[in-house]
């Protein structure tokens, strides 16, 4: 049996990528994998695998032969779709709010298409060089991060006027004095799901101090799932007064391991076999996991 795995045109599927370290698993299980831009679908299995917060309609393969198409139905990832706490300038709501990117990933994407001498390019490189001047005089996000202000008065009027911005409510879950995000990664049937601890109230690669495994996922979380269609992807969230808070979902997420994959990604890569029709599983014992990799 053949995955293909859908990119845009051009997209090297680097590493870094939590699908090539899929695709490592299975091939160890007997499958063959592709990856690329096609017309039509005619592996045995397809994951559309564009980074892209909306998938270009261009992008979708035909399938005349109505084979599983891993994330054909999660087409569209912007805060304004998956998030239930955007605020409006009018909001009742006096408490800490959040800046970000409508777009997935600091809008990282769409940022790439904008014309190289642009105003707005401008901008950035004004922001992202010189830190000392602030970004509600620039008129453009601090590189890589999210600003938090303490109400809804201290957000730019600008802000409301981009469309490519949204304001949030900023609801942190803090433990012990530190800053906590989970993330539940998944795909098909399977599944992880891991705690992670900053000093810094974004939590990111760069400032995790530590982390664990958390067995129980939030059935809220679950029950967006379904509504959204995701077969593959992330979640990140919080836990605040017990409730579950989701603060994004991506379809094409990044790694750090950069050898072999690790016992949990593993076992999410065998959630590929709930797209096999009875009778085409080609699993084989997949090999022990390198503790040492993340």
């Amino acid at each position: 049996m053949r995955i293909h795995i859908i990119t845009l045109p051009g997209k090297i599927l680097h590493g870094s990528y939590v699908i090539s370290q899929l695709a490592k698993c299975w091939v160890k299980m007997g499958f063959e994998v592709t990856s690329g831009p096609t017309a039509v679908l005619d592996a045995e299995i397809g994951v559309l695998h564009i980074d892209a917060t909306a998938v270009p309609a261009g992008c979708i393969p035909g399938n005349p032969r109505g084979r599983p198409l891993i994330n054909e139905k999660i087409l569209d990832i912007s805060k304004n779709r998956i998030s239930r706490h955007i605020l409006s300038k009018n909001s009742d709501y006096d408490g800490p709010v959040i800046v970000k990117t409508d777009g997935n990933c600091y809008g990282t994407q769409e940022l790439r298409r904008l014309p190289l001498f642009s105003i707005r390019n401008l901008r950035r490189k004004i922001t992202h060089s010189l830190p000392g001047i602030s970004w509600k005089i620039t008129r453009e996000l601090p590189h890589k991060n999210y600003p938090i202000l303490n109400n809804l008065d201290e957000v730019p009027e600008w802000v409301w006027k981009r469309r490519d911005l949204v304001v949030e409510r900023f609801q942190p879950e803090i433990e012990n004095g530190h800053y906590v995000l989970r993330v539940w990664l998944f795909l098909g049937d399977k599944d992880y799901n891991i705690k992670m601890y900053s000093r810094e109230p974004i939590v990111k690669a760069g400032n995790i101090i530590g982390r664990e495994i958390v067995e129980s996922v939030p059935d809220a979380l679950r029950k967006i799932r379904a509504e959204l269609g995701i077969d593959f992807g992330k979640f990140d969230y919080v836990l605040v007064d017990g409730e579950a808070v989701l603060f994004d979902v991506n379809k094409t997420p990044t790694t750090t391991a950069k050898e072999q994959p690790s016992e949990n990604l593993m076992r999410v890569a065998t959630g590929i076999l709930h797209y096999c029709e009875p009778g085409q599983d080609p699993s084989r014992k997949i090999p022990p996991a390198n503790p040492e990799s993340a």
